[in-house]
């Protein structure tokens, strides 16, 4: 939060990450819930565009199709 508000403050544009959308190494699955949840408190920090991605290669194009839908619907609400 801290360096978001100062990158914002500075007029810096601040682009968010989710690296692990899909599952992550140590949690293992992650829930559609999360992921909406997670990108929710990037764009409410101010961020201008969150980047949900799969970097340990362990989504299929199933959950693709499922999750990014749910997501576009609950943020563009």
């Amino acid at each position: 939060r801290d360096v978001t508000t100062r990158a914002i403050d500075a007029g810096l544009r601040v682009r968010g990450y989710l690296s692990t959308a899909f599952g992550c190494p140590f949690e293992g699955a992650v829930s559609v819930d999360r992921v909406i949840e997670l990108t929710t408190r990037l764009l409410d920090l101010g961020v201008y565009e969150v980047a949900v991605s799969d970097t340990i290669g362990v989504a299929h194009p199933g959950q693709v199709r499922s999750m990014l839908p749910q997501l576009l619907t609950t943020i563009a609400g």
